[in-house]
């Protein structure tokens, strides 16, 4: 043999006749095709299941479908007709983010006898039906009506009395 063709072999390269170094078996889809495959599926089925859930708004109050809601806040206003509840506070805005609930007898209270008894400032969560629909200009409405509002805590002012 010549002295290039003796580079290729087993014996060249300092292993015992008769044995081969082998090479490791690709498998097949050895490229990654069957990972993409598979995650493309997986991606697309997320995105066909996120917009299934996503509905879309009633065209009118009347088939808007009620669902019922909670938001936790401060008492913004009290009055005998409504109660407002600030749900956010943007300091940075210097802004409140408010939701105005009408009271009527059917609004359960739990916690306090009356709602002439809460104060602004104080920690209520609203329990409530929202109906959502689309608005003859095209605009998104929304009507909310509480069922049950439950105190949580007053305002705290920081100042205590020691005796």
């Amino acid at each position: 043999m010549s002295p290039r063709s003796e580079r290729g072999t087993p014996e060249a390269a300092g292993l015992p006749a008769g044995l081969h170094a082998r090479r490791p078996r690709r498998v097949s889809g050895g490229c990654g095709c069957r990972r993409w495959t598979l995650l493309t599926v997986l991606a697309l089925s997320v995105a066909a299941g996120a917009s299934a859930g996503a509905q879309q708004p009633a065209r009118s109050e009347d088939e808007a479908v009620p669902r019922l809601k909670e938001v936790t806040g401060q008492v913004g206003f009290v009055r005998p007709a409504y109660l407002t509840v600030v749900y956010r506070r943007d300091a940075e805005k210097n802004m409140d983010h408010e939701m105005i609930f009408p009271l009527d007898e059917d609004v359960a209270l739990q916690n306090k006898r009356e709602f002439r008894e809460l104060r602004s400032g104080d920690t209520v969560t609203v329990t409530y039906e929202e109906k959502r629909w689309v608005g003859e200009d095209g605009g998104e409405r929304a009507k909310r009506k509480a069922t049950r509002v439950r105190f949580i805590r007053s305002e705290s002012t920081g100042l205590r009395s020691g005796g």
